[in-house]
């Protein structure tokens, strides 16, 4: 075997072979140039594998010298075509498994709807009537504040967390007018409800004197308007006053006798001199008590035509009588302004006088009306007859115009000087 090999009997599969399957290809075709690549990728393959078939058959582990030459061909051609399982060097940057994605813009038309649904709710709630209706709406744009905030969960959602935030805000708010205002609708609504009770009343006097003969005169006998004790009841108040109808000096136009008596009952006390019948209603207390005056007519009906009411003015603080101390002087009352007597223009303020002397040990007031319209006064009185200090007058009494801003003003003072 090895003397074939060295006289050149190497195997076959050694001599180059026409590509085509012909004959052998002679020598000075074989010095021409050829690509490599393709000897490279077929050589290799048929030298090893008959190399190995013929070491196998001998038993002997012999090693061509062609078969080292064309290993180094065929381990560069193994290695260019096994793939590169080399891993790229990847820049330092954040897995971009675990990036997450841009957010998305934010629906913001649920939340702009609910910002003007709270504004809205926020003012009627302390200004529209039943608030408690506008809790309920505030509550809802609650509900659609948080709403918003879930669709947009995923999204930018700066609007809604706002929209939440202010809604919550509304509401409460909202809930707080309830309580607020609640008092307030309830005094008004008596007062409607006073008010209308005395339209309706007025509406069945007017009946009435409709329905009267008007030939028949007034009773002149004092006791047709006088109660008696047990049915006596005072049911005057400042707003009733108000409503009746004053003829004044012209007698024309007042209310009646019979539709006073009708609705206010028969009086306390009453007089007639003349043509003039006087009406007076004592309250619970002294200072409680309304005088009115009727002229009879030439039909022989009285028709109202002056009256004055008094009672305790809520509006001003008084001391008890026996706590109070004078500080008055003759001094101090004439250095007073008495101001037109009608309107008090000009005239010095009772919270003046208040701050100097305090509060005095009785505040009335009085609704006067001559036909004139109302006139509102107040008449307070300061007194001490301790006789602790001589020096200082033991009764001051003065009279104010109450004003449209609910100042008052001086027109009367009492006693007076001998400057005045």
């Amino acid at each position: 075997m090895a003397e074939e090999f060295n006289n050149g009997n190497v195997p076959e599969n050694n001599a180059p072979e026409n590509p085509a399957g012909g004959a052998p290809v002679p020598e000075n075709q074989m010095a021409q140039p050829q690509d490599p690549k393709p000897a490279e990728q077929s050589v290799p393959e048929q030298t090893l594998g008959e190399a190995a078939a013929q070491q196998e058959a001998q038993g002997q582990p012999q090693t061509p010298a062609g078969a080292a030459e064309s290993a180094a061909p065929q381990q560069e051609y193994v290695q260019q075509a096994q793939p590169s399982f080399e891993q790229p060097v990847v820049p330092p940057t954040v897995n971009p498994a675990f990036q997450s994605a841009p957010a998305r813009k934010e629906l913001i038309v649920l939340p702009i709807i609910s910002f003007v649904v709270s504004a809205i709710t926020l003012l009627l709630a302390w200004l529209a009537p039943l608030p408690i209706i506008y809790v309920i709406i505030a509550f809802l744009a609650l509900i659609y504040a948080v709403v918003s905030l879930i669709v947009n969960l995923k999204r930018k959602k700066v609007l809604s967390i706002i929209a939440v935030v202010l809604a919550s805000v509304v509401f409460l708010a909202s809930g707080a007018a309830v309580f607020v205002r609640q008092p307030k609708d309830d005094q008004v609504k008596t007062e409607k409800q006073e008010k209308k009770k005395d339209k309706d009343e007025d509406i069945d006097d007017e009946d009435i004197d409709d329905d009267e003969d008007e030939d028949k005169e007034d009773s002149t006998d004092i006791q047709d308007y006088i109660a008696s004790s047990s049915d006596y009841e005072y049911k005057w108040t400042e707003s009733k006053f108000g409503d009746l109808e004053f003829s004044g000096y012209s007698n024309k136009e007042g209310s009646t006798v019979k539709s006073v008596l009708k609705k206010f009952g028969k009086a306390s006390d009453a007089t007639i001199n003349d043509d003039t019948l006087t009406l007076r209603y004592e309250g619970n207390n002294d200072d409680e008590r309304v005088r009115l005056s009727f002229e009879k007519q030439y039909n022989g009906k009285f028709i109202l035509s002056s009256g004055t009411m008094y009672y305790n003015s809520p509006k001003v603080k008084t001391t008890s009588r026996g706590s109070y101390k004078s500080n008055w002087t003759q001094g101090d009352v004439d250095a007073l302004t008495v101001g037109d007597r009608e309107t008090g223009s000009g005239g010095a303020k009772l919270d003046d006088i208040i701050k100097k002397h305090g509060n005095p040990v009785e505040a009335r007031a009085m609704i006067t009306n001559y036909g004139r319209g109302v006139r509102k006064s107040l008449k307070v009185l300061y007194s001490d007859y301790s006789g602790s200090d001589k020096s200082k007058l033991s009764f001051v009494s003065l009279e104010f115009a109450e004003q449209s801003n609910g100042d008052y003003l001086l027109i009367y003072k009492y006693p007076k000087g001998s400057n005045n």
